[in-house]
C-alpha cells in the first residue's frame, strides 16, 4: 500500500481523471439529487474545467491515492463575500470502502488549513438532509448551519 495525500496541480489530476469523473457523477447522483436522472455528461464537463479554474488560481484540489486508485478529494475555491475571502467547499468525496477510517477528516483538516493560509475569513459548504455522515463530519469541524436552501421543481 502507498498512499498519497497531497494537493494537486492538473498533471498530478489527470491520470486519475475518469475515477474523478465517475466519483463525481456518484456524489451528485446519490448525495445531492438521488431524485433527478444527472447525465454522466454533466460529470465529464465539471471535471474538464478543473484544469481552467486551477490555472486561474483561485480553485484547489485535495487528493488522497491509494496505489494509484483514487480514495478521495476535497475540492475547494476562493470568493469574494462581503468584501472578505470566503473558503467554499465545492465537493468532497470519499470512497465508501475508506469511509470511517478518517479519509474525510484528513480532508476537511487540510482544506481549513490551506483557507488559513490563504487569508481567507470563513469557510462555506452544502450538504443534503439525508447524508448524516457529512453533518457530522462538517459539526465535528467546527461548521454551523447559517442558513437553509428550499427549492421546488416546477
Amino acid at each position: 500500500m502507498s498512499v498519497v495525500a497531497k494537493w494537486m496541480n492538473w498533471e498530478e489530476i489527470s491520470p486519475y481523471k475518469d475515477q474523478l469523473i465517475q466519483m463525481e457523477h456518484t456524489l451528485i447522483k446519490k448525495y445531492h439529487y438521488p431524485e433527478r436522472d444527472i447525465p454522466f455528461e454533466y460529470s465529464i464537463n465539471s471535471v474538464e474545467t478543473l484544469e481552467t479554474h486551477l490555472e486561474n488560481g483561485n480553485t484547489f484540489f485535495w487528493a488522497m491515492v491509494d496505489d494509484n486508485e483514487l480514495i478521495g478529494y476535497y475540492w475547494a475555491y476562493i470568493t469574494n463575500f462581503l468584501g472578505k475571502n470566503r473558503w467554499v467547499l465545492r465537493s468532497l468525496m470519499i470512497k465508501e470502502s475508506y469511509s470511517g477510517k478518517g479519509v474525510g477528516t484528513t480532508a476537511i483538516n487540510e482544506g481549513l488549513k490551506k483557507a488559513k493560509e490563504l487569508g481567507c475569513y470563513d469557510s462555506s459548504t452544502e450538504y443534503v438532509p439525508f447524508n448524516e455522515a457529512a453533518k457530522k463530519s462538517y459539526e465535528n469541524a467546527g461548521y454551523n448551519i447559517s442558513r437553509v436552501e428550499v427549492t421546488k421543481v416546477l
